[in-house]
C-alpha cells in the first residue's frame, strides 16, 4: 500500500510539473496563433498555425521587416499579425504605395513584384513620425490590411512576440528569419 501512496504522489508530481513548466512556456517563452485572414498574403495565409517567440524583444529591441503578433489599443482581445516597416523615431511616408523611412524608398522583396498599392484611394500619400515607443506595422497584402495606416503605430507593450515558425499546414512550414527579405532603408 505504501509503494502505490509513493507511486500516485510521484505521478501528481511530475503531472504538476508538467503544467508548470507549458503554463511557463507559454506565457513567457512562446505561443501559438492561427493566422485567419488574408492581411499577409502571399507571405501568410489563412489558417498558418505559427509560433511566436515571447521573448526576443525581453533583450532587444523589434527591428524592420519582422513579423510580430500584437493587440492594437483599440482591440485588445485580438491578435493581429504584421509586419513592422517603421521603428521609434522614423517618419513613415507612403506615397502612391511606395514606402519610405526616412526620405529613403524602402525595398519589399517579399511582396508580390510590380504591384503598387491602393485602398480607397488612403495610399495616394501618408505621413507620419512616429514617437520613441511606437512602431509602424503593415500587412503584406497592403489592400486587404487593417495596420497603422488605420489604427495608428503600436506601442512596444502592445506585442507579444516575433513569428518565428509557421508549423502548419506543413507544405507552409519553415522557420522565419528575422527580417524574412526587408532591406533596412538606407542606401
Amino acid at each position: 500500500m505504501k509503494k502505490i501512496f509513493k507511486l500516485v504522489l510521484s505521478f501528481i508530481k511530475n503531472i504538476a510539473l508538467v503544467f508548470i513548466l507549458a503554463f511557463f512556456i507559454k506565457y513567457f517563452l512562446i505561443q501559438t496563433f492561427l493566422v485567419e485572414g488574408i492581411s499577409m498574403l502571399p507571405n501568410y495565409k489563412d489558417n498558418d498555425f505559427v509560433i511566436v517567440d515571447k521573448i526576443s524583444y525581453q533583450v532587444r529591441e523589434p527591428n524592420y521587416g519582422e513579423v510580430i503578433v500584437f493587440k492594437p489599443e483599440l482591440h485588445k482581445d485580438i491578435n493581429y499579425i504584421k509586419r513592422i516597416v517603421g521603428l521609434p523615431g522614423d517618419k513613415v511616408e507612403i506615397q502612391l504605395g511606395h514606402i519610405f523611412i526616412n526620405s529613403t524608398q524602402v525595398i519589399e522583396p517579399y511582396l508580390k513584384s510590380n504591384l503598387i498599392y491602393y485602398e480607397n484611394n488612403r495610399d495616394y500619400y501618408y505621413s507620419k513620425t512616429l514617437n520613441k515607443d511606437e512602431y509602424f506595422v503593415l500587412g503584406d497584402n497592403r489592400n486587404n490590411s487593417q495596420d497603422s495606416r488605420s489604427i495608428g503605430p503600436i506601442s512596444k507593450e502592445n506585442i507579444t512576440g516575433r513569428v518565428f515558425l509557421v508549423i502548419y499546414p506543413f507544405s507552409n512550414a519553415r522557420i522565419v528569419r528575422a527580417s524574412e527579405g526587408f532591406k533596412d532603408p538606407v542606401y
